[in-house]
C-alpha cells in the first residue's frame, strides 16, 4: 500500500496485507517501512514474501509472518524470474533493464544492459512460454515487449584441466546466453507534449515513446525504433522531403538527432546550445548537416516557454507561440522578427496551411493555473501584406 504523493492515509503507506483467496478476509497486515510499497513477490515453494519498498527488501517467513530479513536493493525496483529457472531480469529507477544469469548470488555476476524507458519502472512480468518479457515504466506511463533471443556460442576447450572437489563452491559469474531485443513499444507521448506524431513519404507514423522514437508500418503492422536518445524524446519534425526526422529529448545538456527514416542512422547531431529539453523542433527548406553547428540564435519570446513553432511551407519565415501570450512572425534570412501578434492566452501549437496563406492557432495556459475562457479554441489566421508589413487578420474562432 501507499502512493508517493500525498494522500488521505499517509498511515498507510509502507504496509502490506495478507488476504484468504476465498473470502478475501485479512489474514495478516504488518508495516515494516515508511515508503510505498513497489512490488511484492512470493518464492516459487511459498514459504517466502518479498515486500519492496523503495531501496530496501523485506523478506517475510509465510509460516509466522514474523520471522524477516532486511536487504538493500540499491536501484532495483522491479524483477521477474523465467519459468525456466535459468533468467532474472530486473528494472531500476533509472529505467534500466538488466538480464542476469540465474541464480545470481555473488555481486561480480555480468548481465546485458538494456534502455528504453525513461524513468522508474514499474514491473517486469515473463509471458507464459517465457519467450517475451514485458515491462511498463511509471514515468513515461508505456509497456515495453522485449523478445527473448538466445546468443548462440562455440564451445571453447578449456586452458588446463581441472578437477573439482566437494569443498569447491561453484559460482557461475559468466554472461547469460539469453539477450533481449525490443519487439513492440505499447502507448504514446500525449500527456506533456504535442504536435509529435508525423506521415514520412511511405506512410508510416513517427511518434515518441520514453527513449524512443517508433516508426510504425500500419499496412504491415510493424514497428522500427531509433534508439539513439539518451533521455525522454519530447519533440520531433519531419522535413519536407518526408525522408529525414529531427527529434530532441530532455536532459541536462539535451540533443537533437537527424536521421533517416529507412536506415535509422544519424545525419548529424546537434549539441551545445539547449539546456533542460528541447520541447518543439520544425523543418526548414534548407538544412547544411554537415557539422551540426549552430547557424545562428536569437532570443524569441521574452517570458515562459515557447511551446509552438511552424515553418512557412514556402517562405523564409517562421512563427512562434508560447506562454507570454504572443505570436511573433520571424524573417529566416534576415534573422529578425517581423511581426508580433498579441493574443488573449497563451498559444500550445500553431501550423501553416499547405498553401501558406493561413495559420491555425491553438490556444491554452498552464492547466495548474486559471483557466482562461479561450483555452481549447483553434483560432485561424490570414496572412496578408499591408502597405509593405505583414499583418494577420482574423478569420474564424
Amino acid at each position: 500500500l501507499g502512493t508517493e504523493v500525498d494522500s488521505d492515509t499517509p498511515h498507510l503507506n509502507g504496509a502490506f496485507t495478507i488476504l484468504n483467496e476465498p473470502n478475501l478476509a485479512v489474514k495478516y497486515q504488518g508495516k515494516d517501512s515508511k515508503k510505498f510499497i513497489s512490488n511484492v513477490k512470493f518464492s516459487a515453494d511459498g514459504t517466502t514474501l518479498a515486500v519492496c519498498s523503495e531501496n530496501v527488501v523485506y523478506l517475510y517467513n509465510t509460516d509466522d509472518w514474523a520471522s524477516k530479513v532486511k536487504k538493500n536493493s540499491f536501484d532495483v525496483v522491479a524483477l521477474n524470474r523465467n519459468r525456466a529457472g535459468t533468467v532474472l531480469v530486473t528494472g531500476d529507477q533509472f529505467g534500466h533493464i538488466r538480464v542476469y544469469k540465474y541464480p545470481c548470488l555473488p555481486s561480480a555476476n555480468l548481465s546485458h544492459q538494456y534502455h528504453g524507458h525513461s524513468g522508474r519502472i514499474s514491473h517486469v512480468e515473463f509471458t507464459m512460454d517465457d519467450q517475451y518479457v514485458m515491462t511498463s515504466g511509471q514515468d513515461d506511463r508505456c509497456l515495453f515487449q522485449w523478445r527473448v533471443e538466445m546468443e548462440v556460442h562455440e564451445p571453447t576447450p578449456p586452458e588446463f584441466e581441472y578437477h573439482a572437489t566437494s569443498d569447491d563452491e561453484m559460482e557461475d559469474t559468466t554472461m547469460p546466453p539469453e539477450q533481449l531485443e525490443m519487439d513492440w513499444i505499447y502507448g504514446y507521448r500525449s500527456h506533456d507534449s504535442r504536435n509529435n506524431l508525423k506521415y514520412t513519404k511511405q506512410g508510416k507514423i513517427v511518434y515518441p515513446v520514453a527513449k524512443v522514437v517508433v516508426v510504425f508500418d500500419a499496412k504491415g503492422w510493424s514497428q522500427k525504433h531509433f534508439k539513439q536518445h539518451q533521455d525522454e524524446v519530447l519533440c520531433l519534425a519531419v522535413h519536407p522531403t518526408l525522408d529525414v526526422v529531427a527529434s530532441g529529448e530532455g536532459g541536462k545538456y539535451p540533443a537533437i538527432h537527424v536521421w533517416q527514416v529507412q536506415a535509422l542512422h544519424v545525419l548529424s547531431t546537434l549539441r551545445g546550445t539547449h539546456k533542460r529539453g528541447v520541447v518543439e523542433l520544425a523543418a526548414v527548406l534548407e538544412l547544411s548537416l554537415s557539422d551540426g553547428s549552430v547557424q545562428w540564435s536569437v532570443e524569441m519570446h521574452w517570458k515562459g516557454h515557447i511551446h509552438a513553432l511552424a515553418i512557412h511551407p514556402l517562405k523564409d519565415k517562421a512563427i512562434t507561440g508560447g506562454d507570454d501570450a504572443t505570436l511573433r512572425l520571424w524573417d529566416l534570412h534576415r534573422h529578425r522578427c517581423v511581426l508580433k501578434f498579441t493574443l488573449e492566452t497563451a498559444s500550445r501549437a500553431v501550423a501553416y496551411s499547405p498553401e501558406g496563406a493561413y495559420v491555425a492557432v491553438g490556444l491554452g495556459g498552464n492547466p495548474r493555473k486559471n483557466r482562461h475562457k479561450k483555452d481549447g479554441t483553434v483560432l485561424i489566421y490570414e496572412e496578408k501584406v499591408v502597405d509593405g508589413a505583414v499583418q494577420l487578420g482574423y478569420l474564424i474562432d
